[in-house]
């Protein structure tokens, strides 16, 4: 009938304005350390007592990150990740509700990393400086490997940072760039650092010219 017709030539109805999902933020937690963006981690091998442990949390930062970790995992995570040995060495803590930055700390005091040594680590912090040929990034986590053996703790915390970006600018054996560095000091340490491989991307004569 005409009723049915008219229905049949009736425009659909356009679909609700839904707005387009946003995009999750990018993985922010508690680890506190500097790592480049990571595309593809297989698998994270378990820290074994006596190796370097701040290579293997910079590892496990990059590996919770890609993976985007909850910080209330990141404790429980870790643990997991110890051979025997290391973590046999805290476990008479694990009955504590201890924090991810309690855990290492601990962990650090157990692998030596809190001995009294830590006038040997920053002579040789104030000593380290930027090769020629050693890219910007890799002089920065070198430093700041050696930052957390001179002030460990995180009570020590401000001295570190403190002291990690006054070597940084003093040490990174690129006057041009160094001054630069000197003029932003409203700039946290990432932001140096993301500014100070800017710089090295422009080259010498672009950079001698601005």
């Amino acid at each position: 009938n005409s009723n049915t017709r008219m229905e049949a030539n009736e425009p659909a109805a356009a679909p609700p304005n839904v707005p387009p999902a946003e995009a999750p933020p990018p993985y922010q937690g508690q680890l506190g350390v500097r790592m480049a963006p990571v595309q593809y981690i297989r698998n994270l091998q378990p820290f074994k007592h006596g190796s370097d442990l701040l290579i293997f949390l910079q590892r496990f930062h990059s590996y919770c990150q890609s993976l985007q970790v909850p910080d209330d995992m990141l404790p429980s995570l870790l643990v997991a990740h110890l051979d025997d040995t290391a973590l046999r060495g805290i476990s008479r803590y694990l009955d504590q509700d201890l924090t991810f930055r309690e855990i290492v700390d601990i962990l650090k005091k157990a692998e030596g990393y809190h001995a009294n040594n830590t006038d040997k680590y920053i002579t040789e912090m104030a000593a380290r400086k930027r090769l020629k040929t050693e890219k910007v990034h890799d002089f920065f986590v070198d430093l700041s490997r050696m930052s957390e053996m001179a002030y460990p703790g995180a009570d020590q915390q401000r001295v570190r940072e403190a002291n990690l970006r006054q070597h940084f600018m003093t040490n990174i054996n690129h006057p041009l760039i160094s001054a630069r560095l000197r003029e932003h000091t409203e700039m946290n340490i990432d932001q140096l650092l993301d500014l100070a491989i800017l710089l090295e991307s422009w080259g010498p004569k672009l950079l001698r010219g601005i």
